[in-house]
């Protein structure tokens, strides 16, 4: 179905779509909330969602980013509790989120473990490459201290 300018859909029938959706996604996103949760926000059931996701760029676009923004909400509580940071943290708890909402990333093996080539993306969506050596700087000393020594390890194995 085609949406114009003033979001008829198909016959003159008007869409319920608005822009203001697209913000309420990502501020959900941010919070490292789900689909329902925004489907639930913007007052639209399933097959409206996923409908909208395949007509309607703008709205596509958005659902992108947002589980870019999700994605990288779960990877920073990942590597926080991993930092030991979060008490009580439970990795198979997150591990299994992972796995669930963003299967391509975090896919896992038959035997429930996570294939070997698993990677962890930092949230990097506005940090320059200057900032981004900065933070992994940072994270390796903050490894040296706990007594992890990364040099002579090959990053391409």
């Amino acid at each position: 179905m085609d949406y114009d300018e003033n979001g008829k859909a198909g016959a003159g029938r008007p869409c319920k779509f608005e822009p203001w959706m697209c913000e309420k996604i990502l501020e959900i996103a941010s919070n490292g909330g789900h689909q329902a949760a925004m489907m639930q926000a913007i007052g639209i059931k399933k097959t409206q969602f996923h409908t909208w996701k395949k007509e309607i760029p703008e709205f596509k676009d958005a659902i992108e980013e947002a589980k870019l923004i999700s994605q990288s909400v779960y990877e920073n509580i990942l590597l926080q509790g991993a930092m030991g940071k979060i008490p009580g943290f439970n990795f198979n708890s997150i591990s299994l989120l992972m796995h669930n909402k963003f299967p391509d990333e975090y896919k896992r093996g038959s035997n429930g473990s996570t294939v070997s080539s698993t990677e962890i993306t930092i949230n990097q969506l506005h940090l320059s490459p200057k900032e981004i050596d900065y933070k992994i700087a940072q994270k390796l000393e903050k490894l040296q201290a706990l007594g992890i020594d990364l040099k002579g390890i090959d990053n391409d194995s």
